[in-house]
């Protein structure tokens, strides 16, 4: 077992004796996205990046073909923080884009934590953030005043690596498992509507007579049967 201690921040609880801890503005910068407006909105030009294609759950995605500060451009890798509505941190994976407000470009203080285990640790910090600091009434949003002083843990530069490694592969090996089971709910829900529909429209004893139901979506009937 290794030493432990108290880190004083109540959501952390107790951390090894050699970690220290530090604040959200000592070890990242935040770069919050343009406001674009509805009618900046089109077919055409680079994604503009929100929430819901943070999320996957966009219907259709927007584009913009003007020019702004190519400060708000993002590319494949970028760490984006979702402070409105989902509280959560993601590495964007697809084509650049633009990104739009309510989400936070993060980028690591390289000096005080390692890209890897900087990402982890903002997830975290978002899920606390959640609980703890719930602003407005209709969308749950973090301030960046609340974001910048939230209080996190800061393990040696030596371990950080070592974590991020390790989340890494063992949450691949859960993210795999999941997309397995959504499969298998997926055959089941199947597999229960055709149940459902053969005791419907063909009764549940074996071999019988059938006859013509007369109606495509029914197909055959057992012989006894009417239709009404």
């Amino acid at each position: 077992m290794r030493a432990m201690k108290d880190s004083g921040i109540e959501w952390i609880g107790e951390i090894p004796y050699t970690w220290g801890t530090s604040r959200m503005k000592y070890i990242g910068t935040y770069m919050n996205g343009f406001a674009f407006k509805p009618e900046q909105w089109g077919p055409e030009g680079k994604r503009i990046i929100r929430i819901q294609d943070l999320t996957k759950s966009a219907e259709k995605s927007n584009y913009f073909s003007g020019t702004i500060d190519p400060k708000y451009n993002v590319t494949a890798g970028d760490i984006l923080v979702s402070w409105a509505a989902t509280l959560d941190a993601f590495i964007w994976d697809k084509e650049d884009g633009w990104l739009n407000q309510h989400i936070f470009k993060a980028t690591p203080i390289e000096t005080q934590i390692c890209r890897e285990y900087f990402f982890w640790l903002i997830k975290e910090a978002m899920q606390n953030m959640n609980n703890d600091n719930k602003h407005g009434i209709m969308m749950q949003h973090v301030t960046l005043d609340v974001f910048n002083n939230f209080a996190v843990p800061l393990p040696p530069a030596t371990e950080q690596q070592r974590i991020a490694d390790c989340l890494d592969r063992k949450c691949a090996e859960i993210d795999a498992v999941i997309e397995r089971t959504k499969a298998t709910i997926e055959e089941y829900k199947k597999l229960k509507q055709s149940i459902t529909t053969e005791a419907v429209t063909k009764g549940i004893r074996g071999n019988r007579l059938m006859k013509d139901s007369g109606i495509e979506w029914i197909g055959e009937i057992p012989a006894e049967w009417d239709v009404v």
